[in-house]
C-alpha cells in the first residue's frame, strides 16, 4: 500500500482486493470520502488526456505525411533525416496512437509512443532544439499518467 497522510488528509492505494474503496483503474482508494476526486472524474480525465496525446502523435504524423516545405526543410537540414524516414516515423506514430487509445493494447502503445518520443528527445537535444524536449518530455509524463488512471 502506498499511502500518504497528515493532519487534514488521509488517503491510500492499495490493490483493489485488499480494501473497500472507490477503484482507479487496477487499485483502490481508500480514505477521508469528503476529501476524496470522484474516481469517474479522474478516468474521464485521464481518457481526455489519452485523446489530446492521440491527436497530438496523429497530428504530427499527417504534418510529416503531408511533407509542406517548412517542415520538410526542418526534416532534412536541421535534424538532418533522410526524407525516406518520414513515412516511416509517421506510421509508427499513428500506430502507436491508435494501440494506446484501445483498453487492450493501451500498454504496448505507451511504451511505443514512449520509446518513439524518447527517440525525438536525444534527436533534438542533439541539435540543441531544448522547447522541444521539454514538451516531448511532458507528453510522456502524460502518456503515464493516463494510463494509470485509465
Amino acid at each position: 500500500m502506498v499511502g500518504f497522510a497528515d493532519s487534514t488528509l488521509y488517503f491510500a492505494f492499495a490493490p483493489r482486493q485488499s480494501f473497500g474503496g472507490h477503484s482507479i483503474g487496477r487499485w483502490a482508494i481508500v480514505g477521508r470520502p469528503d476529501l476524496m476526486i470522484d474516481p469517474v472524474f479522474l478516468q474521464t480525465a485521464a481518457w481526455a488526456v489519452s485523446l489530446c496525446v492521440a491527436l497530438m502523435a496523429i497530428g504530427s504524423a499527417a504534418m510529416k505525411l503531408w511533407n509542406p516545405p517548412a517542415m520538410n526543410a526542418k526534416w532534412n537540414q536541421q535534424l538532418g533525416m533522410p526524407d525516406s524516414l518520414r513515412v516511416w516515423a509517421a506510421g509508427l506514430e499513428i500506430a502507436a496512437a491508435v494501440l494506446f487509445l484501445l483498453p487492450q493494447t493501451a500498454m504496448a502503445g505507451a511504451i511505443l509512443l514512449t520509446a518513439y518520443l524518447g527517440g525525438a528527445i536525444a534527436l533534438h537535444a542533439r541539435v540543441k532544439a531544448f522547447p522541444f524536449v521539454v514538451y516531448a518530455s511532458v507528453i510522456t509524463g502524460l502518456i503515464w499518467a493516463a494510463l494509470l488512471v485509465r
